[in-house]
């Protein structure tokens, strides 16, 4: 496959990884802390130049450019444990961003 080719179809040298996150919420906690988390997540991976898709409780990450590094991860599992709402969060190994 031709460089041009492998580039296009994100092979190779080319592959972007991201990573899946997972987060369980305390009973007790109301729609609204949830979205008022979910919306301090966005921002503080928007700081990080990374993007978001999926849902308040489980989504994967990508960088907005290239692939997502051992220390992206290390900062998202930092940041989910100093919040008092979360009792779970997994963040799962980084994977093929574009073939699952």
């Amino acid at each position: 496959m031709k460089k041009r080719l492998r580039k296009k179809k994100h092979k190779k040298e080319f592959k972007e990884y991201g990573f899946e996150i997972q987060v369980r919420f305390k009973p007790e906690t109301s729609n609204a802390t949830h979205n008022q988390c979910f919306d301090e997540l966005i921002e503080f991976l928007e700081q990080k130049q990374l993007m978001y898709g999926g849902s308040i409780f489980e989504g994967f990450i990508t960088a907005a450019k290239g692939s997502v590094t051992d220390f992206h991860e290390q900062e998202i599992r930092d940041w989910m444990k100093v919040k008092n709402n979360i009792i779970h969060s997994f963040v799962l190994t980084q994977k093929d961003a574009w073939y699952p």
